[in-house]
């Protein structure tokens, strides 16, 4: 007969390891180590069954931690020693009753486990048990993110709380809301254009009031190729005027009826879902909801950012600029895009350069921060629609599209449609692509979606219509 005593004092050691402020050591102690070793100790054996009462103990543990270093700490006790009993131990968690949500809490937990991931050193000791850890616990989640677990939600400004506005505002990173305002319009509700618009999220029926992720569609007649297609009210698009929103409104209601669906936002909320599909979930249940209101849309586009060009190319010039005197990549910059760099840092008098690679980013730096620059945004165009190009179709990780938003559609059975130049001249979209972004389409009711996400995963192809 095991001694409760022995039980919690086990436990005790477990939080003192875990709490030591003193010490920056993230091994097991020895006493402790022994006993966790020996699969034959009852007191151990003890200490796990009660899975329950242990749960509840983990849970109040973590939440008092207040470090990295505590954490991390924590983690190391769970990849080491916990990993047997894990998935009993996270049932428990999830089944634990209200007013504690356990399914909310795994996720968190995962978010704070992927934050020290990413933060460790590449040879770091734990890198390898805690990404082992992570990997248990992203295939238990993703057992519970089914389609049997989600239900699909149309967000209506008349009858959704305002709890859950206020997430969708916070949640929103592709195109930030101005205001309350902005968010209703969005959600369809509002006279003439506005009913033209949808917004629909993916819910847990263990995880109330928290959208796991959400999507914003725009219904069109033809494939938008620009955000001012996509936002006609004054107020949403600062780069609009009024007299240009009135113009565009009154234009684009005379096209008649619609015929495309274009997915503009696609916003997973839970960083500790990552690596489950849930976006591609919410796509499919949309495309679905959509062609049971009207049967008249055939088209399933995005018009999709492409946040990491413009980093990828400035890398592409740091590197150039630190291994060479000229370019060794012939094909990133050509004589005469290399001259014409010149040429607009005399017309518009931009301060010398050191070398060449500094007068091209001089040059895109300027045009970033003067995106309404028409002459200057013409001359680029060349330049930067032949690199984007490049970027989006050639550049690779593993075989797979190195751009991540490219990949997640690919992979998910989209074609890439259309290179969009001047598709948004917001701060954001400037500063990530220059204001390019892209239309990925899904071939829906041409039975090629599945096809091409086949292909993607076996044989690396990508479907592209601009080359």
């Amino acid at each position: 007969m095991v001694n409760l005593d022995q039980v919690n004092q086990l436990w005790n050691q477990c939080k003192q390891f875990v709490l030591d402020n003193n010490s920056s050591s993230i091994s097991i102690p020895s006493p402790m180590l022994e006993q966790f070793k020996d699969p034959k100790n009852k007191v151990t054996t003890a200490f796990f069954e009660s899975s329950t009462s242990l749960s509840l103990q983990m849970i109040d543990l973590y939440l008092s931690l207040q470090t990295q270093e505590q954490k991390l700490r924590f983690f190391s006790l769970w990849s080491q020693y916990f990993v047997i009993p894990l998935i009993p131990m996270l049932q428990s968690i999830i089944r634990l009753p209200p007013p504690t949500e356990g399914l909310k809490f795994v996720i968190d937990l995962r978010a704070d486990l992927l934050s020290i991931l990413s933060s460790l050193e590449k040879n770091h000791p734990l890198q390898q048990t805690l990404s082992q850890l992570d990997a248990q616990i992203e295939e238990f989640l993703s057992q519970w993110f089914t389609h049997a677990f989600l239900q699909c939600k149309p967000l209506d400004w008349s009858k959704t709380s305002a709890n859950i506005c206020e997430k969708i505002i916070q949640y929103e990173k592709v195109h930030l809301f101005q205001n309350w305002s902005d968010l209703k319009l969005r959600m369809g509700t509002g006279g003439g254009f506005h009913r033209r618009r949808r917004m629909y999220c993916l819910e847990h029926d263990m995880i109330p009031n928290e959208p796991i992720c959400f999507i914003q569609v725009a219904l069109t007649k033809g494939i938008a190729h620009s955000m001012k297609q996509i936002f006609l009210s004054s107020s949403v698009p600062a780069f609009l005027s009024d007299t240009q929103c009135t113009q565009l409104q009154q234009d684009k209601l005379k096209e008649g009826p619609i015929d495309t669906a274009v997915f503009y936002s696609v916003v997973s909320t839970q960083r500790g879902l990552s690596g489950i599909d849930l976006a591609k979930m919410l796509i499919q249940r949309v495309v679905q909801s959509l062609r049971q209101e009207q049967d008249s849309i055939t088209n399933f586009v995005t018009l999709s950012p492409i946040p990491n060009f413009k980093q990828w190319l400035y890398n592409k010039l740091l590197y150039n600029q630190q291994q060479h005197t000229t370019f060794f990549d012939a094909s990133l910059v050509t004589t005469q895009e290399m001259s014409l760099s010149h040429n607009l840092v005399t017309n518009y008098r931009l301060p010398p350069s050191q070398n060449e690679y500094q007068t091209i980013q001089t040059v895109l730096d300027y045009f970033i921060s003067h995106p309404t620059h028409s002459e200057l945004r013409e001359e680029l165009k060349p330049f930067l629609m032949r690199l984007v190009t490049r970027y989006l179709v050639k550049e690779k990780r593993r075989g797979k599209c190195l751009d991540p938003v490219s990949n997640f559609h690919v992979r998910n059975g989209a074609t890439m449609h259309r290179i969009n130049y001047h598709a948004d001249e917001s701060a954001i979209r400037m500063k990530e692509s220059f204001g390019i972004m892209i239309n990925y389409r899904y071939y829906v009711l041409e039975n090629q979606v599945e096809q091409n996400a086949f292909e993607y995963a076996v044989e690396n192809k990508v479907k592209v219509e601009f080359v």
